[in-house]
């Protein structure tokens, strides 16, 4: 019963770390300036669940129109430092993800890359046979990148992305768990297993059509209302600054009458 209780455990860990993951590499390409090879803008991205054969999917769309594929793969172990990933399940690994290419639609132009998400360490020889990028598997060595993550880190990213929007330290787990509950149903679903940015963000917030904090109208809005408070309260920056949350709240007030 323990065995079966244990393998209960990491299957349900296991699927977390893939929901969680999933999330937060589409809040780091979204909150990048750039995205993997430097000069391309993302405008827009979309994550879709178990397509072609993998874990997820990241599709970003450039500001020009170019389109990128991220095919990736999660593994995840409840001993990570007694399970490296040895040369023989790192080329299975590699093997799926070329499957996962071929699989996709011919129609649509657009880079492809691989990414491995993981918890567990590469062996001194699985890291050789990346670092060679060579042989059969040279093709998809050139495209891919290992990614060392736990979900400390996932947490992070993902609270990178809902500070923008206003989000709270102490509703940021609030803010998770509307995210991870909404990839839940997308996993279980047939027919759209996809996460847009819209989404992400409206989850992340808890309402519809959220604006970023940097959004032109309201950081106009709030540097109007700082300005006329500094004004009428003839005050420097030093006094103002303690005040910062009553002096927000005043103009989001305003916003509302």
């Amino acid at each position: 019963m323990s065995q079966d209780n244990d393998g209960g455990r990491n299957a349900l860990a296991g699927f977390l770390f893939q929901t969680l993951g999933s999330a937060s590499l589409a809040a780091e390409i979204l909150e990048r300036p750039t995205y993997n090879d430097g000069n391309i803008d993302v405008s827009f991205a979309v994550v879709e669940l178990e397509g072609h054969g993998q874990d997820a999917e990241v599709v970003s769309t450039a500001q020009d129109g170019r389109r990128t594929r991220e095919l990736v793969q999660f593994k995840y172990s409840g001993n990570p430092l007694q399970r490296y990933i040895e040369p023989a399940e790192l080329k299975d690994i590699l093997d799926k993800l070329g499957r996962s290419e071929k699989a996709l639609p011919r129609i649509e132009e657009c880079v492809v890359k691989f990414r491995l998400v993981t918890n567990r360490q590469l062996s001194v020889k699985s890291q050789e046979l990346v670092a060679a990028g060579d042989g059969e598997y040279r093709s998809i060595l050139k495209r891919f990148k290992c990614d060392l993550a736990d979900t400390d880190r996932f947490h992070q990213t993902i609270h990178e992305r809902a500070r923008a929007f206003g989000v709270l330290p102490d509703e940021v787990q609030s803010a998770i768990e509307r995210l991870v509950g909404a990839f839940f149903e997308r996993a279980a679903s047939i027919s759209n297993r996809s996460i847009t940015e819209s989404e992400l963000d409206e989850k992340l917030v808890g309402f519809t059509n959220p604006r970023r904090l940097t959004d032109p109208a309201i950081r106009n809005l709030l540097l109007d209302g700082v300005t006329a408070a500094k004004k009428r309260l003839a005050v420097p920056r030093e006094a103002l600054l303690p005040r910062g949350a009553e002096l927000l709240s005043i103009v989001v007030d305003q916003f509302f009458e």
